[in-house]
């Protein structure tokens, strides 16, 4: 049995998806091209930390050179990361308004600005780096008795921001880590993970309530002396 085929109705419904998908992809786009607004200081409905912000030099500077290189970065967001680059904004917008609750609210804002400047530049490779480094780690050291369980490789890059940052990276997963104010210690923590140099390995810590991680550096490359200019 012949089946008739209405070739006119077929072109006709295919060429109308296709119009509807390039006009769902140029929306996204348009969408992912808008920058987000600046805080406006003439507006009446501010909320107390965006009122600081607009009457305090150093936090106005700061966010002047947060829109600058907010700015800077969006048109390469746009083609890599739509969406995502305006949400995490607005993420982060939303963290340094809530610094009202801080008892601290201006030192709060201060480090809002500096660790997202940080993270900015760490993504986006606008700083000076390091490496990467590659690191062999196990469950337990190696010790006389026999070598450690191995676990896999973290490879590491080191970016020259203000905290200093790493990039660690571990089969398909990744983890922006930030430097903790603490003399004593190298310790790098992110989200769920944390990098701790010792004189002779690290310790890695790879998602919440993980075990520890003994890591040696492969190659020369050891622990670095980055440090980040103010």
């Amino acid at each position: 049995m012949t089946v008739a085929v209405n070739w006119q109705h077929l072109l006709r419904k295919t060429a109308q998806q296709s119009l509807m998908l390039l006009a769902l992809l140029w929306s996204a786009e348009g969408l992912a091209a808008t920058p987000l607004p600046a805080i406006d200081c003439q507006h009446s409905d501010l909320g107390a930390i965006e009122t600081m912000i607009c009457q305090d030099a150093e936090l106005g500077q700061l966010e002047r050179q947060m829109t600058a290189l907010y700015q800077q970065l969006l048109p390469q967001a746009a083609l890599q990361q739509p969406f995502l680059f305006n949400a995490e904004q607005r993420g982060w917008q939303k963290g340094r308004n809530d610094c009202w609750k801080d008892t601290a609210p201006k030192a709060c804002v201060l480090a809002q600005y500096q660790r997202r400047t940080a993270e900015l530049q760490a993504m986006y490779r606008l700083v000076d780096t390091l490496g990467p480094v590659t690191w062999r780690c196990a469950q337990q050291a190696a010790t006389a008795t026999g070598p450690g369980r191995a676990d896999g490789e973290v490879l590491v890059t080191f970016f020259k921001t203000t905290p200093e940052s790493l990039l660690a990276e571990r089969g398909d997963q990744q983890s922006l880590m930030f430097l903790q104010p603490d003399d004593k210690k190298r310790l790098f923590v992110g989200r769920n993970e944390s990098l701790e140099f010792k004189a002779q390995h690290a310790l890695l810590i790879w998602g919440y309530q993980s075990p520890v991680l003994v890591c040696e550096s492969v190659g020369t490359a050891g622990i670095p002396k980055l440090r980040a200019t103010v």
